[in-house]
């Protein structure tokens, strides 16, 4: 399956991209011709040699740049990263995070999903309220962010947006605490071939 090219209209018109209004005529060099999600995390020449990682994660988790699914799978695999770098191993948790995955994959209704993520809920919020250290605290922080985005990932096409400003935040989350920008452009660049080559 192929997925639409990302053009110059979409990012500046629709998306609104900073670029356009703190240097003119920078978007209009990037997309002066349309650019496959592929060539938006990989090129590096040119006007793309400064462009940074997370600039390029932004473009590909804006409304309807991806398909939904894309971007539900890629809320939970950065959901995951963020539970594993913070040690964060409650299973209500890692079974929400699996059960955005098996929605966005259509293997399981929306009740189900919304249950799998009132567990999650609950397993965060009983951490804090057992008075569990300020680390396990902020991990807890970090996990409840990660249930948001898995859970957010497997909502309706109309939440796409939302899922779209979970996923940053997470992502960026993400990165502060691994370092992790290469990760998510290798991850989102697998999902995007997958999907390609194997309708995923």
């Amino acid at each position: 399956m192929s997925i639409e090219k990302i053009t110059l209209e979409r990012v500046k018109d629709d998306w609104g991209a900073c670029y356009a209004r703190e240097t003119p005529g920078r978007l209009e060099s990037l997309y002066a011709t349309p650019k496959t999600p592929q060539e938006v995390l990989t090129l590096r020449d040119g006007p793309w040699g400064d462009v940074p990682d997370k600039d390029r994660i932004w473009t590909l988790t804006r409304p309807n740049s991806l398909p939904a699914k894309l971007h539900r799978l890629f809320a939970a695999a950065c959901a995951e990263k963020a539970c594993q770098d913070a040690g964060w191993t409650d299973p209500r948790s890692l079974a929400a995070i699996q059960a955005a995955r098996d929605f966005a994959e259509g293997k399981i209704t929306a009740e189900e999903l919304q249950a799998a993520r009132a567990a999650a809920w609950r397993a965060a919020q009983v951490a804090v309220e057992e008075g569990a250290w300020a680390e396990e605290a902020s991990r807890a922080a970090v996990a409840s962010r990660a249930e948001e985005a898995a859970w957010v990932a497997a909502m309706a096409e109309e939440t796409v947006a939302r899922v779209a400003r979970v996923a940053e935040e997470t992502v960026a989350r993400v990165a502060r605490v691994a370092r992790g920008r290469p990760w998510q452009v290798q991850t989102l660049l697998d999902l995007i071939n997958k999907y390609e080559t194997e309708g995923l």
